[in-house]
């Protein structure tokens, strides 16, 4: 393979994954507009800063949230741990 044929590979790579993530924060944006009314933006931020598999674990816990604080109090806590 050569040089420029592996550099458009990684480019789709990169390009899939990135949409993956993408379409991943929209359906947390769904859940968490169907559950809670409304998606601050300081959640959004979260969710531009994760990746795939912060977002995957939000969205497996996102069901035994309550609050919009208990939310935050999730972000805040996993990302004290990175």
């Amino acid at each position: 393979m050569s040089t420029a044929e592996r550099i458009r590979q990684e480019g789709i790579k990169e390009g899939k994954i990135e949409g993956k993530i993408e379409g991943k924060i929209g359906l947390l944006n769904t859940q968490m507009a169907s559950k809670f009314g409304s998606v601050p933006d300081t959640i959004q931020r979260h969710f531009f800063k994760a990746d795939d598999q912060r977002l995957d674990r939000f969205a497996a816990e996102i069901f035994q949230m309550d609050s919009l604080s208990e939310v935050e109090a999730w972000w805040k806590k996993v990302n004290q741990r990175s």
